[in-house]
C-alpha cells in the first residue's frame, strides 16, 4: 500500500511486509547543552547509528504523547538520532499523522500486519539492522521518557563498554482513578551496571551484536507473539549466552497507568497470564521437572500468603481502610496466582490475550 504524503518526505523504499516511509524535517536537530547531566566520557555514540523503535497499536493519541517526549530528548552535536515506527495494524493508519510532524528528529515508518507484539518487535529488530544501526532503544508507544534519557544511557555504554544490553529504570504514574486495591510498585535502588530486576524491553537499549545477523542474530519467540511473558523469555536466553545486562538508573522511563491498567480487574488477569507463560518459559529452558517443583513451591507460598493478607486486611479494616484495600487486594492476586498453577497444568501452550 502506498502513501500520499507532504513534501518533507525525504525518501521511499520497499521492506518485507509493509512500506517503509522516511519522514525527515529539513533542518540541524535540537541540541539542548543548557541544563545537561554532568559531564562524561564521550565514546559510545561517537559516529554511531542510533535507533529509538517504538511499536504501536491501535493507541495513536499515547503514541503522539511518547513521541513528544522523545522530541524533548537531550542530544549532543554529534548524535546520529532516527526514530522508527513499527504500526502493528491490519491496515496501516498513521502516514499522514506522521507526516505531519514538526520532530527533530527523522521517522522511519514502517507497517507489520501482522498483529501480535513479538511479531512487531521483530520487525523493529530487522529495520534496525536495515537501518545499519549500532544501537537499538526500544520504548512501548504507551511510555514517555525523561529528558537525559538517552544521555544517561550513553554514559552507561561509555563508563561499561563490554556490556551489551542496558535497561533504564521505570518510575510508575498513576492517575487519581487507580485501583486502591493496588499497592504501587517499589522498584529497588540499583547502582548503575547492576544486574537489572525488572526486564522489560520496553525501556532498554541493545547493541548492534545481539540482532545484527552478522553477530548473535536474537528475536523473539514467536511462541509468546499475542501471550505476553516474551521479554522474560528474551533475556532468559541472553543471560544463559553470558550476555551481561546492565542497570541504568538514570535512564528514567514513566510507566503511565491508563484505561484498563487502572483497573483491578485487569491487574488480576495480567498477573494470571504472566504466571502462566512464566511456568512455559521455565519448561522451555529447564524442563518439566523443574516447573513441577515450582508448582509445588509456589501453591504452598501463595495459599500462605493469601491467608495473611486476609487476617491483615481483615486487622486493619477499621484502623487503617487504605492499607486494608491493599491487603485485600494482595490477597486476590495470590488467587490469581494460584490460578495460574492450574492454567499451566490444563494448557499446552501461553495464554492468549485479545488482539483487536
Amino acid at each position: 500500500m502506498s502513501f500520499l504524503l507532504k513534501c518533507n518526505i525525504a525518501t521511499t523504499c520497499e521492506c518485507p511486509g509493509g512500506q517503509l516511509l522516511l519522514f525527515e524535517k529539513v533542518g540541524m536537530l535540537k541540541n539542548n547543552f543548557a541544563n545537561k547531566p554532568t559531564r562524561f566520557v564521550k565514546d559510545a555514540f561517537v559516529q554511531k547509528r542510533v535507533v529509538i523503535a517504538i511499536c504501536t497499536h491501535n493507541r495513536s493519541d499515547l503514541l503522539m504523547a511518547a513521541l513528544d517526549a522523545v522530541s524533548k530528548l537531550y542530544v549532543e552535536s554529534y548524535y546520529d538520532v532516527s526514530v522508527l515506527i513499527v504500526e502493528n495494524e491490519v491496515e496501516p493508519k498513521l502516514g499522514d499523522i506522521l507526516g505531519a510532524l514538526d520532530f527533530p528528529f527523522t521517522i522511519y515508518h514502517v507497517h507489520e500486519p501482522k498483529l501480535g507484539l513479538v511479531s512487531a518487535r521483530n520487525r523493529s529488530f530487522d529495520e534496525a539492522e536495515r537501518l545499519k544501526a549500532d544501537w537499538l532503544c526500544l520504548l512501548d508507544d504507551d511510555d514517555e521518557v525523561h529528558e537525559d534519557w538517552l544521555v544517561r544511557f550513553e554514559q552507561a555504554a561509555s563508563e561499561i563498554s563490554d556490556c551489551e544490553v542496558f535497561i533504564g529504570r521505570d518510575e510508575e504514574k498513576l492517575p487519581p482513578d487507580y485501583s486502591t486495591y493496588i499497592r504501587p510498585a517499589v522498584r529497588p535502588n540499583l547502582k548503575l551496571g547492576a544486574t537489572p530486576t525488572l526486564l522489560k524491553t520496553g525501556n532498554c537499549m541493545i547493541k548492534k551484536p545481539i540482532f545484527h545477523s552478522s553477530g548473535h542474530g536474537y528475536r523473539f519467540d514467536n511462541r509468546f507473539n499475542l501471550s505476553g511473558g516474551e521479554d522474560t523469555e528474551f533475556f532468559m536466553r541472553l543471560r544463559q549466552s553470558d550476555i551481561q545486562l546492565c542497570h541504568v538508573p538514570e535512564a528514567i522511563l514513566y510507566d503511565l497507568k491508563h484505561g484498563e491498567k487502572t483497573k483491578y480487574s485487569y491487574h488480576f488477569r495480567r498477573k494470571r497470564w504472566e504466571h502462566t507463560n512464566l511456568y512455559f518459559i521455565y519448561r522451555i529452558h529447564f524442563g518439566p521437572a523443574v516447573v513441577r517443583r515450582m508448582l509445588v513451591r509456589d501453591l504452598n507460598f501463595n495459599m500462605v500468603n493469601f491467608c495473611f493478607d486476609v487476617v491483615n486486611g481483615a486487622l486493619k479494616m477499621m484502623s487503617d481502610p487504605a492499607k486494608m484495600r491493599i491487603q485485600f487486594g494482595s490477597a486476590g492476586l495470590r488467587i490469581a496466582k494460584i490460578a495460574a498453577i492450574f492454567d499451566y497444568c490444563f494448557k499446552d501452550r501461553p495464554t492468549p490475550y485479545d488482539v483487536t
